[in-house]
């Protein structure tokens, strides 16, 4: 299992959004949307809604979410 951290994201494409605190990748027009929350990690469809936040504990995890292989 890959571990989610900043460098790891930016690897796989993600996006570090500064305002928001958040990184997001878009995939065949589609965008999803990942932040850390103290020691967890969140993953989303965007827009990000609270509803829709799932934990994440590996980036194998946020590619199942997002149907995609990233890498």
């Amino acid at each position: 299992m890959t571990a989610i951290n900043h460098e790891t994201l930016l690897e796989y494409g993600f996006v570090f959004q500064q305002v928001k605190r958040s990184y997001r990748i878009d995939i065949n027009g589609a965008a999803f949307g990942v932040v850390q929350k103290g020691d967890q990690w969140l993953a989303s469809p965007i827009p990000m809604e609270f509803a829709s936040l799932s934990n994440v504990e590996s980036m194998e995890e946020v590619e199942e979410m997002i149907g995609s292989k990233l890498k």
